[in-house]
């Protein structure tokens, strides 16, 4: 999932260099990640993500490169405004932040890659965070993680 937006060309060909560039595509506004752990992130392209409901989409996916993170890809999916909903079996939820159901899992390829993907939903949208390295729940970058997801909510 993470490498495909950096490393595979029909993915690459769709991102776009800036917000600008699509933000007439969509049919909400993306969070705002200045003052978050991503404020400093180089952006390596965006593209429109989600549904496509009343001639626009309903998320976004970006691609950016963090300190102290290396690559991320964080997709904001505003499930609401698409006319859906999400079920989340509680045996699929890690931990709460805040109230807010918090999903985290290390994942290894066959490849040896290993990446962190971080998933929590709000009230009318859900958010995947794509990690490209192995992340533990003792680090202070996890900390600062959360507090994202506390600001996102």
């Amino acid at each position: 999932m993470l490498h495909g937006y950096f490393e595979e060309p029909r993915d690459r060909s769709r991102l776009r260099p800036a917000m600008a560039d699509i933000v007439g595509q969509l049919r909400v506004a993306p969070f705002p990640l200045e003052r978050t752990i991503f404020s400093k992130a180089e952006l390596k392209g965006v593209m429109p993500a989600g549904g496509f409901v009343d001639g626009g989409w309903t998320g976004v996916a970006r691609a950016m490169t963090v300190p102290q993170l290396g690559r991320v890809v964080l997709e904001e999916y505003d499930y609401v405004a698409a006319g859906s909903y999400i079920v989340v079996p509680e045996e699929l939820v890690d931990d709460t932040v805040n109230g807010l159901p918090f999903q985290f899992a290390v994942w290894r390829e066959e490849t040896g890659r290993t990446w962190t993907e971080v998933r929590w939903f709000t009230a009318n949208k859900e958010f995947r965070l794509f990690i490209e390295k192995p992340l533990r729940k003792s680090e202070q970058l996890f900390e600062e993680l959360q507090q994202f997801v506390l600001a996102a909510n």
